[in-house]
């Protein structure tokens, strides 16, 4: 049902709620510290979260090892190390 403003009437569908199991106080983290706990709470491995940061920053960078380095606080050949022994 629409109204005259153009808004839509949605009060007649039921209403729901997601339910996560032990949800974190906010979501997303908004803090250092909260992000960790989630992380340790729920998180993978050293390892993993190692390799996904990697990754991520690798991609974010279009390839660019140089600017993935920048954006980790690490230098050229020490993400160079990390992404070899991966």
């Amino acid at each position: 049902m629409s109204h005259a403003s153009g808004r839509q009437d949605l009060s007649f569908l039921p209403s729901c709620s997601l339910r996560l199991p032990n949800p974190p106080s906010r979501f997303p983290p908004s803090t250092l510290e909260e992000t960790v706990n989630l992380l340790l709470d729920r998180g993978p491995s050293l390892e993993e979260l190692e390799k996904r940061l990697l990754d991520a920053a690798v991609a974010r960078s279009h390839g660019n090892f140089s600017s993935a380095a920048r954006l980790l606080g690490i230098t050229r050949p020490q993400l160079a190390y990390r992404l070899k022994k991966k």
